[in-house]
């Protein structure tokens, strides 16, 4: 998937000295290319003529095969309007997608303010409107929110701790149960208020007291897969 700045600009794909072309696809406005055996890799590349471009915002490899596909959407300092506002291409996208289960691990730039300019319902409003943009594609799609991890954030002379992660533990649990969804109380789990310096202190989360260390991320990812197979093996 991606978007051209004219007819002149195409990807093509180099696998073992064949080269195989996309042909565009006017319904889900992306290139789609057919290999004619099954493969573990490719190289993709792109013919940009002198002055024009072209923007690759997502590649979607397909087998066919049942199973599960797996679709990440995020970037650094993104927040909610990020994906309402900026993303123009999300609806086409989801589209695409049509997910079963989306899990929602956005708020904490959200949240990176003073107590004061946090506004709980603006912040559950934006999550409705996501919910809403989902729901056009899939109806039926479950939800799951993270919490916010514990955490500092920047403010101009530095580092300060950010004061609204039961704030928007709290706007979490009350969209869940608005829309019948679950909850993985990262904030809780984490051991809450200041527990990002023992984190931090462990190596498992970074000297800006705000990010996670690979480590870190490896285990809340091995926390979350394990909890939500045994809710899904528990029924």
């Amino acid at each position: 998937m991606g978007r051209a700045s004219s007819s002149s600009v195409h990807p093509f794909v180099v696998n073992a000295g064949d080269t195989l072309d996309f042909a565009y696809d006017n319904v889900t406005q992306s290139w789609l290319c057919t290999f004619r055996e099954e493969l573990d890799s490719a190289i993709v590349r792109f013919e940009i003529p002198r002055g024009e471009e072209f923007v690759l915002t997502g590649i979607e490899p397909v087998n066919g095969y049942p199973g599960i596909n797996y679709y990440a959407s995020g970037a650094n300092g993104a927040r909610l309007t990020t994906w309402l506002d900026v993303c123009t291409d999300l609806g086409r996208d989801l589209q695409i997608a049509r997910p079963d289960l989306a899990i929602f691990a956005v708020g904490i730039n959200d949240s990176a303010c003073s107590s004061a300019d946090f506004k709980p319902e603006v912040f559950k409003e934006n999550y409705r409107r996501l919910i809403r943009l989902i729901r056009t594609v899939s109806p039926d799609c479950a939800f799951i929110f993270f919490t916010n991890n514990d955490s500092y954030r920047y403010v101009r002379r530095g580092m300060t701790y950010n004061t609204n992660a039961v704030a928007v533990q709290k706007a979490m649990f009350e969209l869940a149960k608005e829309y019948g969804a679950g909850v993985w109380d990262l904030y809780e789990i984490m051991g809450g208020k200041g527990s990002i310096i023992p984190w931090r202190d462990s190596g498992l989360a970074m000297k800006d007291r705000l990010h996670f260390t690979e480590a870190g991320y490896t285990l809340l990812a091995d926390l979350f897969y394990n909890a939500l197979v045994e809710d899904h093996n528990g029924r």
